[in-house]
């Protein structure tokens, strides 16, 4: 039985490093515990400062990084099961969370951090204790920040639009697949489809693809006993030396050197 919560923890250093445009089915609550956080939703930007949280809805486009006067910045993200939340209440695909009151938010950090002290609390009870403060913290956010839908506005639309096309690369991103496949898969010509994906996504449908495949082939890098060509071909390089450039890029090591490092 696995928790239906995930706690990460987001560490930026450099200006340079930002977590691109993605989104998830589940909640996801940002909570800023040293310096700012810059939030970049599909329609704007916002600052979320240190010791406040943002609450970003199911498949809600998103990025972030830390602004440019915070040197460094850490905090947590917390991302809540959607299949979990509408267990409790059925009718959640009706409604979205808005941006709790200040009283709300210091109730909602109080669960948060005894969430997250709970997972130091090595005991046979531990798991019953982290299960009732995530209770509870579902508890204040359906109780206060629920808002109903209203109607599909055009924002909407193009969230879903952006969503079935990233869907479709995740899908095939181990196939032969190229900008012309992938416009002519949704009728749209390759430059409509690279402007349109440029704009809501912040990369481009290229930059998206490889970063894709670079994510699939590193868990075999690091717990398959693939070769390094085998992997590249298994997850849509073209071949060894593409797949070497664009892990060298990422992760500043071949992924020979870097299985080898990690596995000593």
């Amino acid at each position: 039985y696995q928790l239906p919560i995930k706690l990460l923890d987001i560490y930026f250093e450099d200006h340079h490093t930002k977590t691109a445009k993605h989104y998830h089915t589940s909640i996801e609550i940002l909570i800023p515990v040293l310096g700012k956080l810059k939030l970049f939703l599909t329609d704007k930007e916002l600052i979320i400062p240190q010791g406040s949280l943002y609450i970003i809805n199911s498949q809600e486009i998103h990025g972030m990084h830390h602004t440019e006067d915070t040197d460094i910045y850490k905090g947590y993200a917390l991302q809540i099961n959607y299949d979990f939340i509408k267990k409790y209440y059925p009718a959640i695909d009706n409604y979205q969370f808005i941006q709790p009151n200040h009283k709300i938010k210091e109730k909602i950090l109080l669960d948060i951090f005894k969430i997250i002290a709970a997972y130091d609390h090595s005991n046979q009870f531990q798991r019953i204790e982290i299960e009732s403060y995530i209770l509870h913290l579902l508890y204040t956010l359906l109780s206060n920040t629920l808002d109903k839908k209203t109607n599909l506005n055009l924002q909407t639309l193009h969230d879903k639009r952006i969503i079935r096309m990233t869907q479709y690369i995740d899908l095939h991103y181990n196939e032969d697949l190229s900008i012309d496949n992938i416009a002519q898969h949704f009728n749209i010509s390759t430059g409509y489809l690279s402007r349109y994906f440029k704009s809501h996504l912040n990369v481009t449908v290229k930059e998206y693809l490889i970063a894709v495949r670079l994510k699939k082939a590193r868990q075999d890098v690091l717990f398959s006993n693939y070769t390094i060509l085998e992997i590249a071909y298994l997850h849509g390089f073209p071949n060894l030396k593409s797949f070497i450039n664009a892990f060298k890029k990422v992760y500043h090591d071949t992924p020979a050197k870097y299985r080898e490092k990690v596995r000593k």
